[in-house]
C-alpha cells in the first residue's frame, strides 16, 4: 500500500508533465487498491461516470453502471481482483443527466515481489462506436424484412404466370381468352420487375444511393393488378373479391 501511496504523490504532486499528461488524457484513468476500490479517478474518468471519487469508493462505482450491466461487470472485475488478473469488458455507465455512455474498460495489476499492490485501468468512450454498429444492425434488420416479404410477394405473380401458362398449353381457349391469359401474364411480369426493382433499392439505400423518381399511377389499373395476382388463391379459398371503382378513376 505504501508503493501505491508513493505513485499517487508522484501523479498528484511530482513530475509536472505527467500529472498535466494524466490531467488531459482522453483517458479515463482509474488506481484501485489490492481490494479493487477506486483510490484514484482523473478528471476524464469523473466526466464518463458522473461520480466523484468518494462517491465511488466502497463499491459505489457500481451504482454508475447500467442495471443491465451492473452484475455482470461487478462479479467478473471482482473475481479478476481476488486472482490478481487482467480484466476488460464492454459496458454502459448511466450519467447522472440520464445520458448512456459506453465504455471500453482495462485493468492491469501492479506487482511488487510479485504481490498485487494495486490495479490500474482505463476507461475508453467508445459510445459512438457502439451506436454506429447499433445503426448497421438495424439496416441489416430492416433488409432482411424487406427480402423477406419481397421474396413472399413475388410467389403471387409467379403463380399468376404459371396458371396462365397451364391454361395456354391445354389449347383449348378461344382467341379473347388466350388473349386475356396473355394480359394476365404481362401483368404478372411486371409486377415481378417492380417487386425486382425494389430489391435493387433496398442495396441502393444502403449504400446511400437511393433516387426518388415521381410518376403518376394509374389507380383503376393499380386495383385491377391487385385482384389478379390474388385471384388464384382467392379461388382457392372461395373467396370473393369484389371492387367499387370507376375505370375512370383518376390517377
Amino acid at each position: 500500500m505504501e508503493t501505491l501511496l508513493r505513485a499517487l504523490q508522484t501523479v498528484e504532486a511530482g513530475e509536472p508533465g505527467l500529472r498535466a499528461l494524466v490531467e488531459v488524457s482522453p483517458l479515463g484513468i482509474v488506481v484501485m487498491d489490492p481490494q479493487g476500490d477506486p483510490v484514484f479517478y482523473n478528471p476524464r474518468c469523473v466526466e464518463l461516470h458522473g461520480l466523484t471519487l468518494e462517491a465511488a469508493r466502497h463499491g459505489g462505482w457500481a451504482n454508475a453502471v447500467h442495471p443491465d450491466d451492473r452484475e455482470r461487470v461487478v462479479s467478473s472485475w471482482h473475481a479478476a481482483a481476488r486472482d490478481g488478473r487482467p480484466w476488460s469488458d464492454t459496458y454502459r455507465f448511466v450519467h447522472p443527466s440520464g445520458e448512456i455512455v459506453w465504455v471500453s474498460g482495462r485493468v492491469a495489476p501492479i506487482r511488487v515481489s510479485d504481490r498485487v499492490v494495486a490495479y490500474v485501468g482505463t476507461l475508453e468512450d467508445v459510445t459512438g462506436l457502439k451506436r454506429a454498429q447499433q445503426d448497421l444492425e438495424r439496416a441489416v434488420r430492416a433488409r432482411d424484412e424487406v427480402l423477406s416479404i419481397v421474396a413472399h410477394d413475388l410467389r403471387d405473380p409467379l403463380n399468376s404466370v404459371s396458371l396462365a401458362i397451364e391454361s395456354l398449353l391445354r389449347r383449348s381457349l378461344d382467341a379473347p381468352a388466350r388473349e386475356a391469359k396473355l394480359v394476365s401474364m404481362q401483368r404478372a411480369v411486371g409486377a415481378m420487375d417492380r417487386l425486382i426493382n425494389d430489391l435493387l433499392d433496398a442495396a441502393r439505400i444502403e449504400a446511400g444511393r437511393l433516387e426518388l423518381r415521381h410518376s403518376a399511377v394509374d389507380l383503376y389499373r393499380l386495383i385491377e393488378d391487385v385482384l389478379e395476382a390474388h385471384a388464384a388463391q382467392a379461388r382457392e379459398r372461395r373467396v370473393t373479391l369484389e371492387r367499387e371503382c370507376s375505370p375512370a378513376l383518376a390517377p
